[in-house]
């Protein structure tokens, strides 16, 4: 029991987190490398071509 207010109160960090990257990245009118390794951990990218990212 508790479990699911553990995940909660990870999910609300986590937003509260990438509002304050999200702020920050605004006032910038082009993506940069660094913007790109902020946001997206890690892209995999199948055999036929699809991919995902995280």
């Amino acid at each position: 029991m508790g479990g699911g207010t553990q995940c909660n109160n990870r999910i609300g960090e986590s937003v509260v987190r990438l509002k304050k990257e999200l702020k920050r990245f605004m006032k910038l009118e082009e993506l940069t490398p660094e913007m790109v390794h902020r946001f997206i951990d890690k892209i995999e990218v199948q055999a036929d071509g699809s991919g995902r990212h995280s």
